[in-house]
């Protein structure tokens, strides 16, 4: 407030700098926080930038739509960085419960993206094949390279079917010969 009086920013400067502040302090701090900054903030532009100055009170009705603008502003954003953190909040806390369900069932996921030719695999998955993430570089080979040598055609007859439009869903077992020597 002091700096943005001493430069002279105005009203509706100082409003957009406040703007910004409830932002950051919406992104760290909680809703309450962010609530209550936004309406000492209301109070200040009052105080410090709408004529006549130094008073809790406004004779311009530009400065009473400005005022009005900010407080709306400041916090319909709060509440909709308050709701974004809380579904990443919520995302968060299913991963680690699908991971946890991974990890109990012993079932893994693989993805695979046909134009980066990208691969990820979940943790489990990893296990499974026995494999480190690391060891993912040119994936389909040494994926074809850990199926049981017995199931190989039967698996690239599938995935080939998959790959065709509106052909059938990827959906096989076959035995994986891990780079130990056991078999799953």
């Amino acid at each position: 407030t002091f700096v943005c009086f001493q430069v002279g920013f105005g009203l509706a400067r100082t409003g957009f700098a406040y703007v910004i502040l409830v932002a950051l302090v919406s992104l760290l701090g909680s809703f309450s926080t962010s609530v209550i900054l936004s309406l000492v903030a209301a109070v200040c532009l009052n105080y410090f930038f709408a004529p006549p100055l130094f008073e809790l009170r406004v004779d311009s009705a530009d400065d009473i739509v400005r005022t009005a603008l900010f407080l709306t502003t400041s916090l319909v954003m709060t509440a909709l960085i308050t709701k974004r953190k809380r579904a990443e909040e919520d995302l968060a806390d299913s991963n680690v419960r699908l991971e946890a369900a991974q990890r109990i069932a012993h079932v893994g996921w693989w993805e695979r993206d046909f134009t980066t030719a990208h691969v990820t695999l979940s943790d489990e998955a990893c296990l499974v094949f026995g494999v480190q993430p690391v060891d993912l570089p040119e994936w389909h080979g040494r994926w074809l390279e850990l199926i049981h040598p017995d199931d190989r055609p039967r698996v690239a007859e599938v995935a080939a079917a998959a790959l065709v439009r509106d052909g059938p869903r990827y959906d096989i077992e076959y035995r994986v010969v891990r780079p130990d020597g056991t078999e799953r």
